[in-house]
């Protein structure tokens, strides 16, 4: 059993799973409730998914301790973050692909005092969702 979630929110992981099984591209989950569906009635703050949730979904999904699926998701992320800052691209079927990529400097204005200002060049991260995510995101 998963440990309760912020405010009582256990009702939320049926939903949550769902939309971890359409992530990772499965046809098909234990549940038939879409999240997209679900989650517009839930109240605005319960609109996401923490590190932790996702974790406590893969414990419960596969078996595992919680410490083993906090260091499994732990691991997945450090390698993603690991390579897309050495300029690599990170390609996950079905997701989508991370990269970097290199902003240059360009003109822009402070906020508070409205003075133009120079806006640094520097390297930004890009996602790019690919097709199969977007279609089960927009469903």
């Amino acid at each position: 059993m998963i440990p309760q979630l912020r405010q009582s929110t256990n009702h939320i992981l049926p939903y949550c799973r769902q939309e971890l099984c359409i992530v990772l591209g499965r046809s098909s989950c234990s549940n038939g409730a879409r999240f997209s569906q679900a989650i517009s009635n839930l109240p605005r703050h319960f609109s996401h998914l923490s590190k932790q949730d996702i974790a406590n979904i893969v414990a419960e999904e596969h078996g595992l301790s919680m410490a083993k699926s906090r260091r499994i998701l732990d691991t997945i992320l450090d390698t993603i973050v690991e390579n897309v800052s050495q300029k690599k691209s990170v390609r996950l079927s079905s997701f989508g692909s991370f990269s970097s990529v290199y902003a240059k400097e360009r003109p822009g204005t402070n906020p508070y005092s409205g003075q133009p200002i120079l806006i640094p060049a520097k390297q930004r991260v890009k996602f790019r969702p690919y097709n199969s995510f977007k279609e089960n995101a927009n469903k």
